[in-house]
């Protein structure tokens, strides 16, 4: 079980940073710069990271407040 909680948040951080590059992307000039490339990259992860572990806690929510009432009756 633990090894799937932890793919499952690996996909979720990985489509993060996908989503944080998109949002990024074009929206501040300043980090089109070649010199704040580093910049772009570790704002699109920390934004990654932040909804992986969002996307994780929301799963784990449904898991206890829906899933598991439902087994046990």
């Amino acid at each position: 079980m633990d090894a799937v909680i932890c793919v499952v948040l690996i996909v979720y951080i990985v489509l993060g940073i996908r989503w944080g590059i998109r949002y990024i992307d074009g929206r501040w000039a300043w980090l089109e710069q070649p010199t704040n490339r580093v910049v772009k990259w570790i704002v699109a992860v920390g934004i990654g990271v932040m909804f992986g572990i969002f996307g994780m806690l929301a799963r784990v929510m449904k898991f206890i407040l829906v899933d598991l009432p439902a087994m046990m009756r």
